[in-house]
């Protein structure tokens, strides 16, 4: 199972949230597969929507359409040569309201 970890950035202006940027960074399985991984987000946790796409060797996203507010979820997900997607990694769940470079794991 990949376990994703994400870190929020907030941008301010006179302490106005201006845009979030979410970077969420996996550990790759361990096999000589090659991978896709597609990012999904959610506005709660369960209608996820595909965001992104990315192809080994990276294990790196940086969702730049973040929503300025309200709660969202983050999972990742691995397509392996000839057996097809993999379960949603852990659900990365971001609050409301989140304080500038707050870490979630």
């Amino acid at each position: 199972m990949l376990y994703v970890r994400a870190i929020l950035l907030i941008s301010l202006l006179n302490n106005v949230a201006l845009a979030r940027t979410v970077s969420l960074t996996w550990d790759a399985p361990t096999s000589s597969v090659t991978y896709t991984y597609i990012v999904y987000r959610a506005d709660n946790q369960s209608n996820f929507v595909r965001i992104g796409t990315v192809t080994y060797p990276s294990v790196q996203y940086t969702d730049t359409s973040a929503p300025n507010i309200g709660k969202y979820c983050y999972a990742v997900t691995a397509i392996y040569t000839g057996t097809g997607e993999s379960d949603y990694s852990n659900m990365v769940c971001l609050p409301p309201e989140a304080p500038i470079n707050l870490r979630v794991q």
